[in-house]
């Protein structure tokens, strides 16, 4: 189920401009409780050269999982895979930065 947030449509794009300042060339990203998915989505969307990795409690995941979806116009929004809050995860990743 999409949910959607009026401060993350308010917001998103004075993030944008700080983030294309601040984030490496290449790489992936964690973003740490990405909520309702909408902010992964459109930076994913607007910075192609990276890869988003949202994650957040499993009850939002429905909404990060509907947000990609809606979203597909870039390939690099990848699965939500595991909560932030399980200490060990089934696969190691490094990550070029994390918000």
């Amino acid at each position: 189920m999409k949910q959607s947030s009026p401060s993350c449509e308010r917001n998103k794009d004075p993030i944008l401009a700080v983030l294309k300042e601040i984030l490496p060339r290449s790489g992936l990203v964690l973003e740490i409780g990405s909520g309702t998915g909408q902010h992964a989505a459109y930076f994913a969307a607007h910075l192609p050269q990276l890869i988003w990795q949202p994650t957040d409690l499993s009850s939002n995941f429905p909404s990060i999982r509907a947000e990609a979806c809606g979203a597909c116009v870039h390939p690099c929004m990848r699965r939500v895979t595991h909560s932030y809050r399980k200490r060990e995860y089934s696969e190691r990743r490094h990550y070029r930065a994390a918000l």
